[in-house]
């Protein structure tokens, strides 16, 4: 584990490889050989650990999940892959109910826990649905396209998210009412069933819906667009640090990293970075002319309007990057070396979204290339 950690991964490997002659510690050796031959695009090799692990273990969520990811970005319209995704409630001795009844506690008192069932795509054709958002906003952004797909067999659909995302989760066809973690005094609203958000793609039809299908507000993108009217040059947005969910940090980079783009005549930079690395902003590279919006943006459906009058958007993985890529933003997307299952492998385009370019680390923390 220490080596992976560092990017050794032939020796993480040979580690693990040693750990199978182990009956006690076989299934978890095969899972982390697994990881260490995904990080390596071995992924052939990795599918049979993963299908071994769970072998051994049919119950074991970590394996399901594992093999579940490496299935999903070979194939996104793997239904087994789906099926075993659902094994993401049960790593931490969880299950589905029990995860949506700790959810729906924020916002209690408006959305009353009666133990629901867990909506498994039949017809509703007088009932009320609960979609409940689940893991980033990021996720969010990405499988918000699977609800009018789903739309017509329920009467109503409610959409429970944070407040940042209320007004941009409006925009979504077939969302009926968005529901925010709110104080007391409000009544209670009924619903007979729940759901996931990311539950929506293994109902789904095959295939993945096309963007745009978020909507920025029109009368927020004209007030982007005015601001820069006097503005020559093509107008390019930076994001270069996602959540500090990890030290390191795989998926994040320095400003000073991008120091390159600043050579690029007639261009001018936007910094649309959040949270403590958004200071960088301050101490741009040498020739870089970047605005710092971050004081302005105070919401998704602000950020979305922002990015709307952009001309270009060039990002880390983070929520932005499938924010641009839910509303048809033109994005290029810096990828680390063992990006996540929903990026796939190899490929320089994006399944998910047709206007993003991805870029992938030839090596493990470096960014340079």
């Amino acid at each position: 584990e220490l080596q992976f950690g560092l990017h050794d991964l032939p020796g993480s490997a040979h580690w693990f490889e040693r750990s199978l002659h182990s009956p006690e510690h076989r299934c978890e050796g095969l899972m982390g050989l697994g990881r260490a031959l995904r990080a390596m695009n071995r992924l052939a090799e990795a599918q049979q650990c993963f299908d071994q692990a769970c072998q051994l273990q049919p119950h074991n969520a970590w394996a399901r999940l594992g093999r579940a990811e490496l299935r999903l970005a070979q194939n996104l319209n793997d239904p087994a892959g789906w099926d075993d995704y659902e094994a993401r409630f049960q790593v931490d001795g969880l299950d589905v109910q029990t995860v949506a009844r700790t959810v729906l506690q924020e916002f209690a008192p408006t959305l009353v826990w009666n133990q629901q069932p867990l909506w498994q795509g039949q017809r509703f054709p007088q009932g009320t649905l609960l979609i409940w958002k689940e893991q980033g906003d990021g996720d969010f952004f990405q499988f918000a396209r699977f609800i009018p797909l789903l739309r017509s067999r329920v009467a109503r659909v409610t959409l429970a998210c944070r407040c940042s995302l209320r007004r941009l989760a409006a925009s979504i066809p077939g969302v009926d009412l968005v529901v925010e973690p709110l104080g007391s005094g409000f009544p209670s609203l009924h619903f007979d069933a729940h759901i996931p958000l990311l539950s929506l793609a293994r109902l789904a039809p095959a295939g993945l819906p096309p963007p745009p299908y978020l909507q920025a507000l029109p009368r927020e993108v004209k007030t982007w667009r005015r601001r820069w009217a006097r503005l020559r040059g093509s107008k390019v947005g930076l994001v270069w640090a996602g959540q500090r969910l990890s030290n390191p940090e795989p998926r994040s980079l320095a400003l000073q990293a991008l120091a390159p783009l600043a050579e690029v005549p007639g261009i001018r930079f936007f910094s649309l970075q959040v949270g403590p690395d958004a200071l960088q902003a301050s101490w741009p590279p040498h020739g870089m002319e970047l605005r710092d919006l971050q004081p302005q943006l105070f919401d998704w459906a602000n950020t979305a309007a922002a990015l709307m009058s952009l001309d270009l958007l060039i990002c880390i993985d983070s929520g932005i990057a499938h924010l641009a890529g839910a509303l048809g933003v033109p994005t290029w997307l810096l990828l680390h070396h063992d990006a996540g299952w929903r990026w796939q492998r190899h490929s320089s385009r994006s399944a998910w979204y047709p206007s993003l370019k991805l870029y992938r680390q030839e090596r493990p923390g470096c960014w340079q290339a």
